[in-house]
């Protein structure tokens, strides 16, 4: 996680929820914004620069989807790509800000 906060730390990366928009609206890491895996590809370039650092992350480590979105994201051209394996279950144990329906 601390390769992640390390990151978030930097200017301008983008964090991205590769899951469903329902398991995104009903919590997701402070700021991420949300492109599921199966509409990465149509819809990555209309809210990212493939010049912009980007994060993705999924559920947690026994989900491959971030890593899975992080190399298509890669073979697309985007230079700054890393996925965040631990997702939002090793975020919401370590009580790290999020974004959630009340």
């Amino acid at each position: 996680m601390s390769s992640v906060l390390k990151r978030l730390g930097e200017q301008s990366v983008v964090l991205i929820d590769v899951l469903d928009p329902e398991s995104y609206a009903k919590v997701h890491l402070k700021g991420a914004i949300n492109i599921p895996m199966e509409h990465l590809e149509e819809k990555i370039r209309d809210q990212v620069d493939p010049t912009t650092p980007v994060i993705t992350y999924s559920i947690d480590y026994e989900c491959p989807i971030s890593r899975m979105a992080a190399e298509k994201l890669e073979e697309m051209g985007f230079r700054d790509v890393s996925y965040y394996a631990g997702g939002k279950k090793e975020w919401l144990e370590a009580q790290m800000p999020v974004d959630k329906k009340d």
